[in-house]
């Protein structure tokens, strides 16, 4: 039995060695944090809707250049996340068939400015973004304005 003790810590204790760093966290507004992970998705976003250079690679965050500061695009977040929760303080809400109706128009208006839906995909694929996620993104988007 000892034995067995001692090797169940042998081995939690060699992974805990071998652990890796998955993600950082950047700040905390209130009880909500924002990680290093989503700090790097609002810039692949930024990247995509063109406000970033493409060449920009979003996971580069303290390599970007000046024009493209991620602290700047950090205290948004954190604006985002202190407006939210003082709606929620608030008990402020939204009308969820109705933003999933605005993200839809919202998706249908972007869809039409392609010469043809495979054109429409083909961004998409070449976005690594679905359908789905896009519309997704809309509705967040639309919910925390």
């Amino acid at each position: 039995m000892r034995k067995l003790t001692i090797t169940l810590i042998l081995i939690i204790f060699s992974l805990m060695l071998s652990a890796e760093l998955v993600d950082k966290i950047v700040a905390k507004v209130g009880t909500d944090i924002i990680l290093l992970s989503d700090l790097q998705k609002e810039l692949a976003q930024m990247q995509r809707a063109g406000y970033l250079d493409e060449n920009t690679d979003p996971r580069m965050v303290l390599y970007l250049d000046e024009n493209t500061d991620p602290r700047m695009v950090l205290e948004e977040m954190v604006n985002q996340k202190l407006i939210i929760q003082k709606a929620k303080d608030l008990k402020l809400t939204v009308n969820e068939d109705e933003i999933k109706s605005m993200a839809e128009n919202y998706l249908k208006k972007i869809k039409a400015q392609y010469p043809s839906p495979a054109a429409f995909s083909t961004d998409l694929k070449n976005s690594k973004v679905t359908e789905s996620d896009l519309l997704q993104f809309y509705k967040d988007m639309l919910t925390e304005q």
